[in-house]
């Protein structure tokens, strides 16, 4: 679900969220030009999620698609 909000400096934002997700996290680094996992987690169905984004010069924040 996205929702339109307006940051405290007026600026206007979408907040993208998610209450159940499937959530994968990997910490990796590089050697040799190789990547190596060193640490990894998942859980399924009980991650959550949430991303603010305003438009930019370069790339527009994902569409509202708010329910009312």
């Amino acid at each position: 679900m996205s929702l339109q909000y307006t940051d405290p400096d007026g600026g206007k934002a979408v907040c993208t969220n998610t209450e159940r997700a499937d959530v994968h996290v990997e910490i990796s680094r590089t050697r040799g030009g190789n990547r190596v996992i060193e640490r990894s987690c998942s859980v399924l169905g009980t991650g959550h999620a949430e991303v603010g984004l305003r438009d930019t010069r370069d790339a527009k924040a994902p569409a509202v698609n708010e329910r009312r």
